[in-house]
């Protein structure tokens, strides 16, 4: 918004991304111009007194009276603030360095079972084999039973645990291949990290020299420099989609005025709709009520 004495904006989004060319800012989305009657006057910052006076383009497109209040906000952030951040920014990359976590490789643990054998006994002296048959044949069999399943487990455990075996020989090769390759990338990654972090730093450091001989230039009111930021505040504007991002500066700088000509739509209100009785019965008149930029 550009309003009262002092020069306000919020910004697009380029003009956040700081390693963007200098110049880029000048192509960003234009956003927010608060107007009356297509006329913004207003003082400029840093001695240029003289108002600055915007006269509308013909054959633009229409503006619906809605987006009259989307234009009337106040933006956030202004473009003072936006710059001061960019002139203050301590150019350091802003990504944590790489690091190799690659952990160790651990093994698969063996499968161990304790299962011991069952055992039927009983002394022979006192007890004949015919009465342990007769009285304790049922039990005899529990326990041979037993330990037949027992034997199958312990087999059945016994081949897992060669497969384990296998399986730690065979991924603790592929676990090496893989961290000896991680460590590769790793090293790679460090120097491309250094070469972005440089440049970052290098176009920060630029930017920051750009904007810093910008306000310098506006501050002696240099004519380039004065369009140029004039420039970066328009494009730092919220408009409504169907306000055209156009406009034409010139400042003199003899006069020290500043000439902006900006391109503004017709007003185009909403179609309103009226029911009406009659004797033949209802019928709709619509109306439709527009402002051109010459008020008729």
């Amino acid at each position: 918004m550009i309003a009262g004495h002092e020069i306000s904006a919020v910004p697009c989004a380029q003009s956040s991304h700081r390693l963007r060319m200098m110049r880029e800012l000048r192509d960003a989305a234009v956003d927010q111009i608060a107007g009356d009657r297509d006329e913004v006057g207003f003082q400029a910052i840093h001695g240029i007194d003289d108002g600055i006076h915007i006269v509308a383009l013909d054959g633009r497109s229409d503006m619906d009276i809605a987006d009259l209040q989307s234009i009337l906000t106040t933006n956030s952030k202004s473009w003072l603030d936006t710059e001061s951040s960019l002139l203050s920014a301590e150019c350091r990359y802003p990504v944590r360095f790489p690091v190799n976590e690659h952990p160790e490789f651990k093994e698969f643990p063996r499968l161990g079972l304790k299962l011991e054998e069952a055992i039927f006994e009983y002394d022979q002296a006192k007890i004949s084999e015919k009465a342990i048959t007769q009285f304790f044949g049922t039990e005899r069999s529990h326990v041979r039973s037993y330990n037949d399943q027992r034997s199958e487990v312990l087999r059945k455990c016994e081949v897992l645990n060669n497969a384990i075996e296998r399986w730690n020989v065979t991924s603790k090769a592929e676990w090496a291949a893989s961290a000896e390759k991680s460590n590769q990338l790793w090293q790679e990654e460090q120097v491309k990290f250094r070469d972005t972090a440089e440049e970052y730093t290098r176009r920060c450091k630029e930017q920051k020299r750009y904007f810093g001989d910008l306000v310098e230039g506006y501050k002696n009111k240099k004519k380039d420099d004065v369009i140029e930021r004039f420039n970066c505040i328009l494009s730092s504007l919220d408009l409504p989609y169907s306000i055209p991002h156009s406009w034409e500066i010139d400042f003199d700088e003899e006069q020290q005025i500043l000439v902006l000509e900006i391109a503004l739509p017709d007003v185009v209100h909403p179609v309103q709709t009226n029911l009406h009785h009659g004797l033949g019965g209802s019928f709709i008149l619509l109306s439709a009520v527009s402002m051109s930029r010459d008020g008729s």
